[in-house]
């Protein structure tokens, strides 16, 4: 009884040191990105100005020349509100996703918030965030496959991180001038309508050992150094959800991860009225 006890203190001593370290993880990492949302507003309001300014200047110049300049500057001046937005977004994802770390080693799970979303909007969230990378390795980002799936009950933030981390994995594993997909049809799902979210690309693949742990504890990364993380999260999302999740991949035919989900999330009774009376 006396080694037990032992043993559960010492877990539980070591469980509050790794909190109070993620704990200080946490506070640095809000104090690493103050500089770079500080920094980012700031050259938002300047050139807010700058751009006030050469139009002002540009009054002035001949008709040609004014128009020239214009073409020069205005793919900057099309994107750089967007990129200022993608700035303070990621940086407050970031905060948000260490203190949900922390939460979880304390054993706090964060219950999903559902709400009727259009997924199309999530799914060119995370495209608009990861296309210049995608693009840097010469991969496309194809949404053509998105159909008009009407509103679906999902946790805006967990199907974010999904759909993320399933693109942000393909990139590296897409050769040059390969393609990420992601596609959405309407579905029966369990005699109930539903959703299937498709994101497939045409990488090197998986083999088998490791598609076949890729949703289990002992799931492994094909990446140097991986951890298997980002899947287990998919799953851990997709699970909130009331769905399920495949996998289909050859090594040299590509990877697809197919997600399952209910348009409409279980309401307490649900089960009961589905029963047939007898």
């Amino acid at each position: 009884g006396s080694a037990i006890e032992n043993a559960r203190l010492y877990d539980e001593a070591r469980r509050a040191s790794v909190i109070n370290l993620i704990g200080d993880i946490s506070h640095d990492v809000k104090n690493l990105l103050t500089p770079v949302v500080t920094g980012t507003q700031t050259l938002e309001m300047m050139m807010d100005s700058m751009y006030e300014d050469l139009d002002a200047a540009l009054e002035s110049l001949e008709p040609e020349r004014a128009e020239q300049i214009r073409w020069a500057l205005d793919g900057v001046r099309g994107y750089y509100k967007e990129a200022m937005e993608m700035v303070y977004d990621g940086a407050q994802d970031a905060q948000e996703r260490v203190r949900e770390i922390a939460d979880a080693i304390k054993g706090i799970i964060s219950e999903p918030h559902f709400e009727e979303t259009d997924f199309r909007e999530r799914a060119e969230s995370v495209a608009r965030v990861l296309r210049l990378v995608a693009e840097r390795k010469g991969v496309t980002i194809d949404l053509s496959g998105l159909q008009d799936t009407g509103p679906i009950e999902l946790d805006r933030k967990g199907i974010y991180n999904a759909i993320y981390n399933l693109i942000n994995n393909a990139i590296p594993e897409t050769p040059e001038g390969g393609m990420i997909m992601v596609r959405t049809r309407s579905i029966d799902f369990e005699g109930r309508p539903g959703v299937e979210i498709q994101v497939a690309d045409t990488g090197r693949g998986m083999p088998p050992h490791v598609r076949e742990r890729m949703f289990t504890e002992n799931a492994i990364s094909t990446k140097p150094g991986g951890t298997g993380l980002g899947t287990r999260i998919v799953k851990n999302v997709v699970d909130l959800h009331h769905g399920k999740i495949t996998v289909d991949s050859e090594p040299g035919k590509g990877t697809t991860f197919t997600i399952r989900l209910p348009r409409r999330q279980p309401r307490p009774g649900d089960e009961a009225s589905n029963q047939q009376p007898a």
